[in-house]
């Protein structure tokens, strides 16, 4: 009798165990997500990319916006670390204030390495830092040394971003 009882809860855990498996299998990383993106847009534009081949990404990093309070930490953590003696033990406390308090979420950035073909045939060498939004799009693309020069990154995903894109 108690053998009857066992059978259909066995068959309930082998199913959401299986389901479970199936679908951690088909999932791709972000980073996986980011770059499958990537190449197809830039594929998708051969008169733009002509000869596109990539060559190497980089780290998919999030983006936040500097808030008033991780303002005031990094303020505080320059400060502690600029001391003759700092003491490690206060960076450590706020930096972990600083992980937990990240500010508002922008999307993500990641460096790509790719080439072209120019109009005589040659391999061009190019480099770009791309700027994503929460679900991986492309919202900007930039030279990877014009990123130095912008004083806000929040303007970098206005909606008119992904409106001149194309998206």
């Amino acid at each position: 009798m108690k053998s009857k009882h066992y059978i259909p809860l066995a068959l309930m855990l082998l199913v959401a165990v299986i389901s479970c498996k199936s679908n951690k299998t088909g999932e791709q990383s972000p980073s996986d997500k980011a770059q499958e993106n990537i190449r197809a847009w830039l594929a998708s534009k051969p008169i733009d990319y002509p000869g596109y081949n990539p060559v190497a990404f980089g780290e998919l990093t999030s983006r936040y916006q500097q808030s008033n309070r991780t303002f005031q930490l990094n303020n505080l953590i320059e400060a502690e670390k600029s001391k003759p003696q700092p003491n490690p033990t206060s960076i450590d406390s706020l930096e972990n204030l600083l992980k937990m308090n990240k500010g508002e979420f922008l999307g993500y950035t990641i460096l790509h390495k790719y080439t072209t073909q120019s109009v005589a045939g040659e391999t061009v060498e190019n480099e770009n830092l791309f700027f994503l939004d929460s679900l991986l799009r492309i919202i900007t693309i930039l030279n990877a040394d014009a990123y130095d020069q912008i004083m806000d990154e929040k303007l970098i995903f206005r909606q008119e971003s992904v409106d001149t894109l194309g998206r």
